[in-house]
């Protein structure tokens, strides 16, 4: 099972692929799931957003058993199926505090002279997006703790021994190593 945890913006992994319309997108992925599971995600976005603040302005669910999340410059995030039904509450609201810090951050400065650049960049936006997804957190009143929680997660649907599940691990140590000297 693939992991994508990325923004169409802020992140160099991709985005030229994806159409900047999150419905065509989503149609591609298999449409909108099933209309029940987006209760738990909205409730999650609302848990992040105090009233008047406009990062996410939608949310929407995909009828994918990828795991993934993705977000839009307009403020849409897109889950799948998959990270909706095999995460708790908190990890979902992780999820989406993640792409919060995605499109709460500049995009990535275009022109990286080789892949390993961009692949570094990536990596950078990621985790500057976990960073700030959990500092998101802490400011709802959230645990800290569902972010690293969550990357572990994705990394064991995703599978440990994948690349995607590895990053994911690694970018839980990261926050952890964070939270233990902070």
């Amino acid at each position: 099972m693939a992991i994508t945890l990325m923004a169409v913006v802020g992140c160099g992994v991709g985005p030229a692929a994806l159409p900047v319309d999150p419905g065509t997108w989503l149609a591609r992925q298999g449409g909108p799931a099933d209309p029940g599971l987006l209760p738990r995600v909205e409730a999650a976005a609302r848990r992040l957003q105090p009233a008047g603040d406009g990062r996410i302005r939608r949310v929407l669910v995909a009828a994918t058993d990828r795991v993934g999340a993705w977000s839009w410059p307009d403020g849409t995030v897109v889950l799948t199926r998959a990270v909706v039904e095999r995460l708790d509450d908190d990890e979902i609201a992780a999820v989406l505090a993640h792409e919060s810090g995605h499109l709460e951050a500049e995009p990535a400065r275009a022109g990286a002279s080789s892949d390993g650049g961009r692949r570094l960049r990536a990596r950078l936006d990621e985790q500057a997006a976990d960073h700030t997804g959990a500092v998101i957190l802490v400011a709802r009143g959230i645990d800290r703790s569902a972010m690293p929680r969550m990357l572990r997660e994705i990394a064991n649907l995703a599978g440990t021994g994948t690349s995607s599940g590895r990053a994911a691990l690694r970018r839980a140590a990261i926050l952890e190593s964070r939270s233990a000297t902070h």
